[in-house]
Order: C-alpha cells, then structure tokens, then sequence
C-alpha cells in the first residue's frame, strides 16, 4: 500500500458528513470544475530515502499533503471543520 491510499483509506473510515469525496494523486478531469462538492485531495509532496549503511537505504521518509477543495457555499464552518480534521489525523498518528 502507498501512503497516499492508506491515508485515503483513514479519512474515509472517519464518515465525514462534510466532505463529498476523497482523491489521491489527482482530482479526475470531469470533476474538477465542479463547484457544489467539498473535496479532499491527497499527495507526495516529499519522498527521501532514511536510514543509511553499507552503502545503501533502509526506510523511506514520505511526507503528504491534504487540501481541501470547499464547495462556493459550504454549510457548516470550514475552520472548525479543519481543526476537527486536523485533531483526528493527529490522534489516527499521520
């Protein structure tokens, strides 16, 4: 599994009733003009290589980056929404 999709895999299992939908790597085509859906979209931002001996690597240090895509009129507060969101991916330790 890639970091990417496990992470995915977390954020859905948390149900949240203001996200519509949840993209790793690239939001498709058809829906990116869409402007009535609050999106979540997960990358690689960094991806290094850890842990050197003998001549080689050991681990690989990969760091994500989620944004959020909101609809033009969202109906519940974004900031809260965000501190909620950024609570739980803290305690699911990403």
């Amino acid at each position: 599994m890639s970091a990417t999709s496990d992470l995915k895999k977390y954020i859905q299992s948390m149900n949240y009733s203001e996200i519509d939908k949840v993209y790793q790597i690239n939001i498709p085509i058809e829906d990116q003009d869409i402007v009535d859906t609050n999106t979540i979209l997960i990358t690689e931002a960094i991806m290094e290589n850890d842990d050197y001996s003998n001549n080689g690597f050991h681990s690989i240090i990969q760091t994500l980056e989620v944004q959020v895509f909101y609809a033009l009129h969202p109906d519940f507060d974004t900031e809260d929404f965000e501190i909620k969101f950024m609570k739980d991916l803290e305690n699911g330790e990403w």
